[in-house]
């Protein structure tokens, strides 16, 4: 094939295949003979195939290749024999060297002077090194200038590729920061917020609002974590109550839990119109919410409406709530009650056991509570009479036991309550006392005993100031209520200590 293209000289025609002959063929012995006939055409054309092959393997490719290179000094070459300048043919890497000179390729004396350094052949050592002599002074100044422009640039890269370094590592460094703070951040809001709620279970409102107030700081806008605080305020300031809840279903449209406890503290507030209206929309959105029934059937029954509260409390008694389930058991317990066909003598009893109570005939008294209590074991007040006579007698357990038993029948009896909390009291169960003055709490806040027995409870546990702010509390409702003189003996105590 070789042969017959070159008997054809048209180089238009024949030029083309025998670059790829030279570029591409398999056959070795074919490509170097494409090679030394391409080697004779004049066109530029055929820097192609030479510019490739100058890093072929063949060494006899290579030596025609560098051949073609020479006599041509095009600046599409400079690649190639920059190239080949690390052959390891020290007459091809020679030949390269002295051609990159004449072409006065700036940016090739560098691996020029490399190779210089190499150079084993003193022969060759000595005409490359007076070929570089021999070189215009102002190309060497311009290599000079381009090497210090190109040190400049790398210096410049380096620096640049410091600072970026650095604003990565910066960033990692604030994503990770933030990742851990975040982190951190929501560990220690469910820990406040999980710990706010036990309190808050416990009936403490105080420390559960310490904890909700410090969730609050973290995450300002979250309508869960305003929703607790309100619906702990329920208990303690009905203002501040109404004004988070309200905050709270503002930022969170559809909160069932937020208008349940809004509906609780319209409850607590007598308006049963309003914590009716609160208490279906919330059972509308989630009737599983705990609880919920029992506060609508409540609202129901103070509202006057016996008939559609006992419906509630039916429909309550099939809630997988314990707490719903057991507080529908007793409301239907004490609305039977209430049905009683011996009310009138039931009342004769009572009151007679209460005027007995008020003379100090604390034996006579019981007979007329316990044959009330034997005639409607489903009314309170026969329980609560006994709880209070045996209270008199200080005879806690079984005071206890009757005080309990009244708020089986009745949960609203909110003097069972505070008795209960009293009892707690004396035996220094702070828990258990906080937890009963909570639910009397929750079913009068304003009730003037319970901030009496609040600042009971905290001068017991050496909590004066506590205890000071409770107990001023009461007298501001009650001047001269049924424990002014008591009050008034603790006050001159904590004050006298206090040097108030």
């Amino acid at each position: 094939m070789i042969r017959s293209l070159q008997n054809y000289r048209d180089e238009e025609k024949i030029i083309d295949p025998l670059i790829n002959i030279v570029s591409r063929d398999t056959d070795l012995i074919v490509r170097r003979e494409a090679a030394k006939f391409l080697a004779t055409f004049s066109d530029k054309r055929i820097l192609r195939a030479f510019n490739k092959v100058i890093s072929h393997s063949d060494l006899e490719i290579r030596q025609t290749a560098i051949k073609v290179l020479e006599t041509f000094k095009d600046p599409s070459s400079t690649e190639a024999l920059i190239y080949a300048l690390g052959d390891d043919n020290s007459e091809i890497s020679f030949r390269a060297a002295i051609c990159l000179l004449s072409m006065k390729e700036i940016k090739a004396l560098d691996e020029i002077f490399k190779l210089l350094e190499r150079q084993t052949s003193p022969e060759m050592h000595s005409k490359l090194n007076d070929a570089i002599k021999a070189l215009d002074t102002s190309y060497i100044e311009d290599w000079h200038k381009e090497k210090e422009k190109v040190e400049i640039k790398k210096l410049k890269k380096k620096e640049i590729k410091t600072v970026i370094y650095l604003i990565i590592f910066i960033l990692i460094a604030v994503v990770v920061t933030k990742m851990y703070l975040d982190t951190s951040k929501g560990r220690t809001l469910k820990k406040l917020v999980s710990e706010g709620q036990t309190y808050l279970e416990q009936y403490d409102f105080e420390n559960a609002l310490v904890c909700f107030n410090r969730a609050m700081e973290i995450e300002p806008d979250s309508p869960e974590i305003i929703y607790c605080v309100g619906n702990t305020y329920i208990c303690v300031d009905k203002v501040k109550a109404r004004l988070y809840l309200k905050k709270a279903i503002d930022l969170k449209k559809d909160y069932p839990e937020a208008l349940m406890a809004m509906g609780r503290l319209y409850l607590i507030e007598n308006n049963f119109k309003e914590a009716i209206n609160y208490l279906e929309e919330s059972i509308n959105l989630n009737n599983k919410l705990p609880m919920v029934h029992i506060y609508l059937g409540r609202a129901y029954y103070k509202s006057g409406n016996k008939a559609k509260a006992e419906e509630i409390f039916n429909l309550a008694q099939s809630s997988s709530d314990e707490s719903t389930y057991r507080s529908a058991k007793v409301w239907i317990k004490k609305l039977r009650g209430e049905k009683s066909p011996i009310k009138q003598k039931i009342k004769t009893l009572l009151d007679r056991g209460e005027s007995l109570f008020k003379q100090g005939d604390y034996s006579l008294s019981s007979q007329a509570f316990l044959e009330a209590i034997t005639l409607n074991p489903d009314d309170s007040r026969g329980y609560s009479g006994m709880g209070r006579v045996h209270l008199n007698r200080k005879n806690y357990n079984m005071s206890l036991k009757y005080f309990l038993e009244a708020l089986d029948c009745n949960p609203l009896d909110i003097e069972s309550l505070c008795n209960v909390a009293y009892i707690y009291i004396q035996e220094d169960d702070t828990r258990e006392a906080l937890r009963s003055l909570g639910m009397a709490a929750e079913v009068d806040s304003s009730y003037s005993k319970i901030h009496y027995l609040r600042g009971l409870l905290y001068y017991k546990k050496g909590e004066k100031e506590k205890a000071l702010k409770e107990l001023k509390f009461y007298l501001n409702i009650e001047p001269f209520g049924e424990y002014f003189e008591e009050i008034k003996r603790l006050i001159k105590e904590i004050e006298k200590e206090y040097n108030l």
